[in-house]
């Protein structure tokens, strides 16, 4: 018997080595079991792409948007939603609560997330955030996405560090026209149609938001660091609406959670 366990224990050791072998260095896997699956990309290759042509990047910078450090603090004037869009998002609302009733009804807390892994992709400078977090979904939805810088490029972001950041609307922009589903941007409204807003993207939709944060105070009451615009991503949330999973491009960061009352207080919009 002890000779069985031991081969049992050396034939799973092997196997584990030889996963590990075989599993590529670019992705580290984040989150709990149960929960939406964060995978780290390896952002060397497309680091290096980026400083070869950050010369040329900084000789065709576009015209500054609005002057603002990382600047996404917009008020804007937001397009509502029609009311065909309206009915269609409530359709599909109404089957997927049809067809996941019991999964999705609160009778015990759960995390519920993305169906699928969303690969998060680290900003490569101070103002990069939003061209990284469009790649992050922009790979959920189509399976592949342009470069940052190339994104950046076609979005209007500014190319030089700490001076501007990228307009909400051109994140919409971009996005409606790299996939079909249609992006809204949600002004500020309460608490609880923002977290309707992620429910719905997480349950019901299958497509990733974008939240906009705004801290400039640094108020750790409000977000966890100063910023003067960021970009981040809800992935999962707890089904009592205690908790939402945020995937944030920003280096040091990239997968925590936080409460529905501090993403309410920072955030400026949502991209829905």
């Amino acid at each position: 018997m002890k000779k069985l366990v031991k081969k049992f224990a050396f034939a799973v050791t092997a196997s584990l080595l030889a996963v590990t072998m075989v599993t590529p260095l670019s992705t580290v896997t984040f989150a709990m079991a149960g929960r939406t699956r964060v995978i780290d990309v390896d952002m060397t290759r497309e680091r290096e792409e980026y400083e070869r042509n950050m010369g040329e990047m900084l000789r065709s910078a576009p015209t500054s948007r609005n002057g603002v450090a990382g600047g996404v603090y917009e008020s804007g004037n937001y397009i509502p939603m029609p009311e065909e869009e309206v009915a269609r998002r409530q359709a599909i609302v109404e089957q997927v609560q049809a067809e996941r009733g019991l999964e999705l009804s609160p009778r015990y807390v759960q995390w519920i997330g993305l169906r699928g892994g969303i690969r998060r992709f680290e900003q490569l400078n101070d103002i990069y955030c939003a061209p990284a977090v469009v790649q992050s979904v922009l790979t959920y939805i189509n399976g592949m996405a342009p470069s940052q810088h190339l994104i950046a490029s076609w979005m209007g972001t500014g190319n030089t560090p700490g001076i501007d950041g990228t307009a909400t609307y051109r994140i919409q922009e971009f996005l409606n026209s790299q996939q079909t589903w249609p992006y809204y941007i949600g002004s500020q409204v309460t608490q609880q149609i923002l977290m309707q807003r992620i429910e719905s993207s997480i349950s019901y939709y299958d497509k990733p938001a974008i939240i906009r944060i705004y801290n400039p105070t640094g108020n750790p009451g409000i977000w966890r660091y100063r910023t003067y615009g960021h970009t981040v991503i809800p992935v999962d949330y707890r089904n009592d609406f205690s908790m939402v999973g945020i995937l944030d491009p920003m280096p040091g960061y990239t997968f925590y959670d936080e409460t529905p009352s501090r993403i309410f207080n920072a955030h400026t919009s949502i991209i829905w």
